[in-house]
């Protein structure tokens, strides 16, 4: 079993060696983010599948975010063929400070939208023979979002890829 943790903290100052930035922006405290991601791995676990979990908490001046990714992948014909398969689940919340009729306190900053993404697709890689792969991957998307608490039309997805690779 694998298991993973990562904590960063992120401060981002806005920089400008030639002072060219307007002085409102120049005066404005640094922006601070802190990233948790923790995950989950386990090889042949399950009616030889390997499943995996990862969570990303992300928590800053500009942004509330929270990321869930299950996977399921399993091997056949002597793991020459692979099929993984993965469901991701995504809310965000942006958070910009405004003063109304004023517009936003940060000229830097200008989100307040809030939503959700849900990710769901598979993988698909067969290695003929020492020389030939072919790689397949879908994904389907979904968001819902919203700002200043008027809904935006959901908006759906579809990501495609396909790749055939010769090795000499």
């Amino acid at each position: 079993m694998d298991v993973h943790g990562q904590v960063r903290y992120r401060r981002r100052v806005a920089l400008d060696d030639a002072n060219n930035l307007p002085a409102v922006v120049q005066t404005l405290p640094a922006d601070q983010q802190l990233d948790l991601s923790a995950g989950v791995r386990h090889k042949r676990s399950l009616l030889g599948l390997t499943l995996g979990a990862n969570l990303i908490v992300i928590r800053g001046d500009r942004t509330s975010d929270n990321i869930v990714t299950v996977r399921a992948g399993r091997g056949f014909l002597g793991d020459r063929l692979q099929l993984d398969a993965d469901i991701a689940y995504i809310g965000y919340a942006d958070q910009c400070a405004f003063v109304v009729g004023m517009g936003p306190v940060d000229p830097t900053c200008t989100g307040q939208a809030t939503g959700s993404t849900l990710r769901v697709g598979a993988l698909l890689v067969w290695q003929r023979d020492r020389h030939w792969q072919l790689l397949g991957d879908y994904h389907y998307g979904w968001n819902a979002s919203e700002k200043d608490g008027a809904p935006h039309p959901d908006v759906g997805s579809h990501q495609l890829f396909v790749r055939a690779q010769y090795t000499y």
